[in-house]
């Protein structure tokens, strides 16, 4: 359990991921995940789910293999862009948050370790400019 660094994500955003991994490498910043796609299992057994820590089983993006959870400090943000948690301090965090956008991926709001190819509008997904 855990992605031990690597990550399995969907074919249809592998190269997305792919790309951004290997340009952040190229940048000094090589990036690191905790967790990436699960299986219905492996969700069921992270619950129970609270809606703030962990996603229903059926309803997380990881078991759609669309979401990262880098090797960040957590911090819990706000639903909302405005509000969202940052890992400032974080050389990871930083080119993740002025470059992610640019392969479609981009931070969720409450959760300053994960990244998916999800885009609201800037409503829950957040790019460096803020959307």
């Amino acid at each position: 359990k855990g992605a031990k660094g690597g990550a399995v994500v969907n074919s249809r955003i592998s190269a997305n991921f792919l790309a951004m991994a290997q340009d952040a490498a190229k940048a000094g910043t090589p990036l690191s995940a905790t967790s990436s796609f699960r299986t219905m299992s492996h969700q069921q057994a992270l619950c129970p789910c609270d809606g703030q820590n962990v996603a229903e089983p059926g309803t997380s993006n990881h078991q759609m293999g669309i979401a990262i959870d880098f090797a960040l400090f957590h911090v819990k943000g706000g639903t909302l862009c405005s509000a969202r948690g940052t890992s400032a301090n974080d050389p990871m965090w930083k080119w993740l948050n002025n470059n992610a956008a640019k392969y479609g991926i981009r931070q969720y709001a409450h959760e300053s370790w994960h990244w998916d190819a999800m885009n609201d509008g800037g409503k829950t997904r957040c790019g460096g400019d803020g959307t």
